[in-house]
């Protein structure tokens, strides 16, 4: 796509922020059409799907009517052959890719053509853009190696991979000064703790941006401030892009509905969790329709931004359903309910919390050096209120609490042997 293309697409997708919902709606309903039909025609998975389900695409009118197809799990696209999943239109050389593991650790890789690959960097803007970001800013991206080679990046956009060790994170950040700082929670908050607490450069971005990993109150408090600033959060998928982003009122994640339609499907037995489904309506050469993210969240539909925005908001990302617990008694509680938890327990200053057995947890915790920092039993007490009195609560102190070098930090972690609800 050329740049005047870009920049006619850049328009429309900002103005698609505040349609009134019967022009988005109708905007929707196009795109998923196109979608659906191009997917029968041409993508064998799809084909099989739909006739499996009695349906063609025409039965499915409206974003609505989408509950009538089945869901689609990673894992499941992992057992087929890519010429299952492409649309068969799509010359193979033009299409551009990227690998993802997810949380199983199994390589996936993802296609998407030049038209959808203009789409996810505008999608990406138009994100940075609510959050605040002007052109001409200088933005310095903690993302994975080589994200800057494979995009040519915007004036001032300077990339550096999360792999660096955090004094070079600091030391980058404190010579190009950036307006803006994005990237993963981890090696963020590990920049933040090199540059010593508020940092110490004398130079204040005007915002940081978070992203990959779910952003808890105790990491976002370190972040407001070290640098100074508003914390904004972003939630992706490589099999998508930017789906969902705060901006400047930071009163939800704004859910691109222009793009994609995020469905909110409960969980047997999780008091309520829900995890989220999405449809990518523009990604033609390798359709995703009905995609299970593997992550659980509320959307809150009644409830719009003071901005102005009309776009869904998604109140909050609770954490990977994978790494939801369950207990004796059948019940699924989502990472957030544990996180809440122990936010209210004052004198930690990070924690991570790994569920050996149905009844058995290990909860290893950073403590403040603050007067009047919670002893052991305290913490149990804060989580026997949501686990239950039998859960049996080990509590280990620790000196630092990361992720190897390039992995996401998991806040809970389930090493039960059946992975996910």
């Amino acid at each position: 796509m050329n740049l005047l293309r870009a920049l006619v697409v850049h328009r429309r997708m900002m103005a698609a922020q505040w349609l009134d919902p019967a022009r988005l709606r109708s905007l929707r309903e196009r795109k998923l059409a196109l979608l659906l039909r191009g997917a029968y025609d041409n993508v064998p998975y799809y084909r099989r799907l739909f006739d499996e389900a009695r349906l063609r695409p025409d039965d499915v009118r409206s974003t609505d009517d989408l509950v009538r197809l089945p869901v689609t799990t990673k894992a499941q696209l992992q057992q087929l052959p890519l010429d299952a999943l492409l649309d068969r239109r799509a010359p193979r050389r033009s299409l551009r890719s990227e690998r993802s593991s997810g949380s199983t650790g199994r390589p996936f890789e993802v296609f998407y053509d030049a038209a959808f690959h203009t789409t996810r960097r505008l999608l990406f803007l138009r994100g940075l853009r609510a959050a605040g970001y002007r052109p001409g800013e200088r933005v310095l991206l903690v993302t994975a190696p080589g994200s800057g080679r494979r995009s040519r990046p915007l004036p001032g956009w300077h990339y550096l991979s999360f792999h660096e060790p955090p004094e070079r994170l600091a030391e980058r950040f404190a010579r190009l000064r950036p307006h803006r700082l994005y990237g993963c929670v981890t090696p963020l908050r590990l920049m933040a703790e090199q540059l010593g607490g508020r940092q110490r450069t004398g130079w204040t971005p005007r915002g940081v941006v978070t992203t990959a990993e779910t952003l808890d109150k105790p990491t976002r408090t370190l972040l407001e401030e070290a640098f100074r600033c508003p914390v904004f959060d972003f939630y992706g998928l490589t099999e998508m892009g930017l789906v969902a982003s705060e901006c400047a009122r930071r009163q939800g994640h704004h859910v691109a509905e222009d793009v994609f339609v995020v469905e909110e499907l409960p969980v047997e037995s999780g008091e309520g969790l829900r995890r989220l489904v999405v449809t990518n309506l523009e990604s033609r050469a390798m359709p995703f329709i009905r995609f299970d993210t593997g992550d659980a969240g509320r959307l809150a539909p009644a409830e719009r931004c003071s901005c102005g925005r009309t776009f869904t908001l998604l109140a909050r990302v609770e954490g990977r359903v994978a790494d939801c617990v369950r207990l004796m008694d059948g019940r699924i509680v989502a990472p957030y309910a544990l996180t809440c938890a122990l936010e209210a327990v004052a004198g930690l200053h990070r924690f991570r919390i790994v569920q050996r057995d149905r009844d058995r947890f290990l909860v290893e915790v950073q403590r403040t050096r603050a007067a009047g920092t919670a002893g052991d039993e305290d913490i149990r007490g804060a989580l026997r209120r949501v686990l239950g009195p039998e859960a049996a609560i080990d509590v280990a102190s620790a000196e630092k609490l990361d992720p190897p070098p390039g992995k996401k930090f998991r806040v809970v972690q389930s090493e039960l042997a059946e992975g996910r609800p």
